[in-house]
Formats: C-alpha cells, structure tokens, sequence
C-alpha cells in the first residue's frame, strides 16, 4: 500500500503491475521545468558541450537537484501526512526512480541481473568471465561503466562499440573504455577567463576542437 505517489512513478511502474484505486489528487495550478527557473548562465555552463563529463559541472549540477528537493516545511494538506520533501522534490525523485528501474529493466532484459538501483548508478553482479558481456550490454542500453570495472585491454584504440546514449557522452564512453585517462581528466578543466581576447581565443580552439572531432 502507498499513502501517496508521484504522478511520473505512478504512471510508469504502479500501473504496469496494479490495479490502481486513487482516493485523492493534488494538482499543481502550473508546472515548470526546472532549468525555465535557473539563470542563464548557469543553464551556459550546464549544457556546454566540454561540461558533459566534467566533475565540476556535476558538482554544480548535483546542488542545484539537491536543493530543488530540500523539505518544503509551508505545505501541508489538512488531515494528511506531508512528505518528507517539497512537491518539486517528490517528481525529481519519482523521475529518476523511473529512469533507475528502465535501465535495471533494460539489462535484465539482457540476461543480467540487477541487485540494486538508484538515482544515476545500477549494481549488477556476474562472475569474472561475463564481464566484458556486461559492459556491452550496459553501452547499448546506454550506461557508463566506471573505468575502474572495465578490464584492461577489453577495447584496442580503433575498436568500435554500440552506444545507445547521448551522443554527447561518447567521447567520455570512449575515454573509460579505451583506460585514456588523461583524456578524461581533461574533460574535467572547467576554465574560466575574463572577457577579453584570451578568453575569445580559447573558446575559438575548443570550437575548432569539437568541429574536427578532437575533443
């Protein structure tokens, strides 16, 4: 039994597996995406291409969800329990419940099964010689494994594989996979220059460097 649901979770998990009986609704009199509400610098730096797979970016990131889903202590509907965060912060945990379990789901699929599950990771145990499997299976579905579980030499440097991510991740994919660790790190530069010349130069290089597929 659940005493209260978010609308995402309720529609993409409980209705597959249940009949559902819903006793009351509490409607939004709007909704708003969450980047509508940020500065647009933030949403700049948020959705630059070299940003992707920077830890910097994902710090920035990881605060600003953190606090969208801070408690809310002024709602409270009469007679009812309030939910341990604000209404905002009860869709973004329902979304990526959602988005966690479509992607356990799409491994098991696969044959693979899957101990656990959370917000941005999955778990999935197998034994030593099923490993790469794993990690092929996990690119189609378009997961990252970290670079520590991705056994040496898997991938030579010419090697191809089947993403089916965002095509902005595959540089970093390609970085983990293939152990480029300096690479890597370099995605991780978040550079910042005063207006100026210097700062025009720069980004003309990192232009160019995305145009001819260096970065």
């Amino acid at each position: 039994m659940r005493t209260w649901v978010a609308a995402p979770e309720l529609k993409a998990l409980l209705t597959i597996y249940k009949k559902i009986s819903v006793r009351s609704v509490w409607m939004g009199k709007d909704y708003k995406k969450l980047s509508d509400t940020l500065p647009d610098p933030i949403m700049k730096f948020l959705n630059a291409k070299i940003s992707f797979g920077s830890w910097s970016a994902g710090v920035v990131a990881e605060t600003i969800w953190r606090a969208a889903c801070a408690g809310d202590i002024r709602r409270k509907m009469p007679g009812e329990p309030r939910a341990n965060t604000s209404w905002r912060g009860a869709w973004l945990f329902a979304e990526d419940k959602v988005e966690g379990y479509q992607a356990a789901k799409s491994l098991y699929d696969f044959g693979h099964v899957v101990t656990m599950y959370g917000p941005g990771w999955l778990n999935s145990v197998v034994a030593s010689e099923n490993v790469e499997d794993l990690i092929r299976d996990s690119l189609t579905c378009g997961l990252i494994p970290p670079m520590v579980d991705v056994p040496d030499n898997m991938m030579r440097k010419d090697e191809s594989f089947v993403w089916g991510g965002n095509e902005d991740a595959l540089t970093l994919v390609d970085c983990i996979l293939k152990k480029r660790q300096q690479l890597a790190w370099n995605t991780d530069e978040v550079r910042v220059l005063p207006p100026g010349k210097e700062r025009n130069d720069l980004k003309q290089k990192i232009m160019d460097g995305l145009n001819k597929g260096v970065l």
